[in-house]
């Protein structure tokens, strides 16, 4: 039990962040996954680590669904004319 627990404390949370894109890809081998969930079950800082990357990976994923057009990040008439009437004011 001893050694189980020494390699336990072995597997650091840099261990899990170096196999964190691998583990999103659900590529990890089976020993892999065993010491990631290990892991996990005694580290909530790893589990908040692991919850903001996949909310990331999420975000990012849905951003580059919406393609960009020159029209999506133009001003509109009515913006552009706010912005000459408080430089006209100051």
């Amino acid at each position: 039990m001893k050694n189980f627990i020494q390699k336990i404390s072995r597997f650091t949370c840099k261990d899990l962040s170096s196999l964190s894109a691998k583990a999103m890809d659900g590529k990890l081998t089976l020993v892999e996954r065993f010491w990631a969930h290990l892991h996990l079950a005694i580290c909530p800082p790893c589990v908040r680590f692991m919850k903001q990357l996949k909310f990331m990976r999420k975000m990012n994923e849905e951003d580059n669904a919406q393609t960009l057009t020159p029209e999506s990040y133009r001003l509109s008439e009515e913006s552009k004319e706010r912005i000459r009437q408080n430089l006209e004011n100051t």
